[in-house]
């Protein structure tokens, strides 16, 4: 788990066009109570981990939320704000609107790290998508009019 998380920091700072020993980076990170050099240590391997203490205030400075350094959901539950609309099908090939089927199901939570309001979910429908970890009746969210980008 420690190089997943730390990946994922490296991940996370290369979209934000930061380096570990900025002084913007810095300076937010001795905002949140750690030492303005933590994440060059994490990256650099210096440090084993982040306690779980420290992940939620990781998370404020880096900009997303907990789940994404860790790769866990903490709590599953219904979304508190507007869910994402199941507004088609995949299929092998293809990514198309219902017929005349209508698509209903329970309230899909929204990627938190991008506006809820650009985001809409279909349906998957058949093994197409298994070698990307993606099963038949399983429900992907994309960004509106973004799908055709990923096949």
């Amino acid at each position: 788990m420690e190089n997943e998380i730390r990946d994922r920091v490296m991940t996370r700072l290369a979209e934000l066009g930061l380096k570990p020993s900025s002084f913007e980076l810095r300076a937010a990170l001795e905002a949140e109570g750690f030492n303005g050099t933590y994440l060059y240590e994490l990256v650099a391997g210096r440090k084993k981990g982040i306690p779980r203490t420290k992940i939620a205030r990781l998370a404020k400075v880096l900009k997303v939320d907990q789940e994404y350094l860790t790769g866990r959901v903490e709590e599953i539950g219904v979304p508190t704000g507007p869910g994402v609309k199941i507004v088609g099908i995949c299929e092998a090939g293809t990514w198309r609107e219902p017929s005349s089927v209508k698509l209903q199901g329970p309230a899909i939570s929204p990627d938190p790290r991008v506006n809820a309001e650009s985001q809409v979910a279909y349906l998957v429908r058949g093994n197409h998508a298994e070698n990307l970890g993606i099963g038949d009746a399983s429900i992907v969210v994309v960004g509106k009019g973004r799908h055709s980008e990923i096949g």
